[in-house]
């Protein structure tokens, strides 16, 4: 199996958060929709909206990157504490 091209998984990864951004912000009623969550995302944002709308999808996407950098985190510490393990044996 050949492994999955870098451009292709950032492009999958920014379309999932997307996603998750405009259904999660969507539970909390907050009207923006997808294609403005995004455009709000590049740094753009239009009249007619509440500034708490655009904060929210703003502050939602840092939470999300915060989380991707606790995963790498995670996964690293259990690869040191695995091999410190397997030094132990």
């Amino acid at each position: 199996m050949r492994p999955i091209p870098k451009e292709t998984l950032k492009s999958l990864r920014d379309s999932t958060n997307l996603e998750w951004i405009y259904n999660s912000n969507g539970i909390e009623e907050n009207t923006l929709p997808l294609r403005e969550i995004q455009v709000v995302l590049e740094g753009i944002t239009a009249s007619g909206k509440f500034l708490k709308e655009y904060l929210e999808a703003i502050n939602h996407e840092q939470a999300i990157l915060f989380l991707y950098v606790l995963i790498k985190l995670v996964n690293k510490l259990e690869i040191e504490i695995l091999n410190k393990y397997l030094e132990l044996l």
